[in-house]
């Protein structure tokens, strides 16, 4: 699908996309983890709480998610920046051609 709809065909974007189903995979499994398990867990026979890791490894994965996509082009931002063009730019007036002036 998205080698179709965003144009994502070369070698260097795919292993890219690779890297970002690999991180979104992460991200689900520790949803799902955190589902069935509690945030808080404690060590030291109780004594002593702490955040469970995999809050801390859910943000990290939705951090790199984003990143990738960023690099893809796959967010909002990412598109509305590429479709930004400076009307001042001589090359996108000769590439438009005479009737788009």
């Amino acid at each position: 699908f998205l080698f179709d709809v965003y144009g994502i065909g070369d070698n260097q974007n795919r292993h890219t996309l690779g890297m970002l189903a690999d991180t979104m995979e992460m991200y689900v499994n520790c949803n799902m983890r955190l589902t069935n398990d509690q945030l808080m867990i404690w060590h030291n026979d109780g004594k002593t709480a702490a955040i469970n890791p995999l809050v801390n490894i859910r943000a990290k994965a939705l951090e790199q998610c984003i990143r990738l996509m960023g690099e893809l082009g796959l967010t909002p931002k990412a598109r509305l920046a590429g479709q930004k063009t400076d009307k001042s730019n001589n090359i996108d007036s000769l590439l438009k051609g005479p009737k788009a002036a």
